[in-house]
């Protein structure tokens, strides 16, 4: 029953964005007023739109995601006050856990054949065309393993300093400061962008 509930509002929201499949859209409003089940109404309309979201738009920034995304968690984490100072831990493993999610999407675009892949370019520093630096990322058959084990190490880092005590939010942040650090050495093909993640 709930899998015919996704696939009707699959096509729902197909009718929705496209304004042709008129017929999808009513089985998605027939089927939802039958069973009044509005909460797998609303995990699978996450999910589908998270699926377009991640194949569509988010392909062909993965490295980047999987570099700033534990960046921006310790500045938000910087942020939270002392008094909810268990949450530190929870966003540390949350965001652990995305990354096993975007590592998942860069072993699955990686095609066996070799070479550079999943790559980002652009230019990011212009001094009187004497000095140019770029934002130039990607991943190798010999960076790719290693950019694997630091998210699985990094992982059980975090589950292994659980029970840290002593000033925990400087901790996680920077643990998870470090491992943003780490993915960018391992993906970085410009000299400057590799110092600067290398000194992190």
């Amino acid at each position: 029953k709930s899998g015919v509930l996704c696939r009707s509002i699959r096509s729902g929201w197909v009718g929705v964005r496209s304004g042709l499949d008129i017929e999808g859209c009513w089985k998605a409003t027939s089927c939802l007023r039958r069973t009044g089940a509005i909460i797998p109404h609303l995990v699978c309309n996450s999910a589908y739109y998270f699926h377009i979201l991640a194949s569509q738009m988010m392909s062909q920034y993965l490295l980047t995601c999987l570099i700033f995304l534990p960046v921006a968690a310790a500045l938000v984490l910087l942020a939270i006050p002392s008094a909810y100072k268990n949450y530190y831990r929870w966003i540390a493993l949350g965001v652990r856990l995305v990354q096993l999610l975007i590592l998942a999407g860069v072993v699955q675009q990686y095609n066996l054949a070799g070479g550079l892949q999943l790559t980002q370019r652009m230019p990011w520093i212009d001094l009187l065309s004497i000095l140019k630096v770029e934002y130039f990322v990607a991943v190798d058959g010999l960076s790719l393993p290693l950019v694997a084990l630091a998210v699985f190490i990094l992982l059980i880092a975090v589950i292994s300093s659980w029970n840290v005590t002593d000033r925990p939010k400087g901790y996680f942040a920077l643990l998870l400061i470090l491992t943003g650090a780490i993915i960018g050495t391992f993906c970085a093909l410009d000299l400057l962008l590799f110092y600067l993640f290398f000194e992190f």
